[in-house]
């Protein structure tokens, strides 16, 4: 697994770990989120997208929250 991320709006860079505070509905919806990633990788869910973004999967966040992007291709 490879871990990437942004400090404000600057440079890509590699990350060693990432530290997740968020609710337990956040964090079942990530769970489901990460299940259709994983789906969409292994070709058991048909879709176009190379990626998801958790703020376009749960409806319940705001637009000041960070968001987390996983790729859906196979690497």
């Amino acid at each position: 697994m490879k871990l990437y991320g942004y400090e404000d709006a600057g440079t890509l860079r590699a990350l060693q770990e990432v530290s997740i505070v968020a609710t337990a509905s956040e964090l079942r919806s990530l769970a489901d989120m990460l299940m259709l990633a994983a789906n969409k990788i292994e070709g058991l869910v048909e879709g176009t997208s190379d990626h998801i973004h958790f703020s376009d999967f749960f409806e319940g966040g705001d637009s000041s929250s960070a968001d987390i992007i996983v790729m859906t291709v196979a690497s």
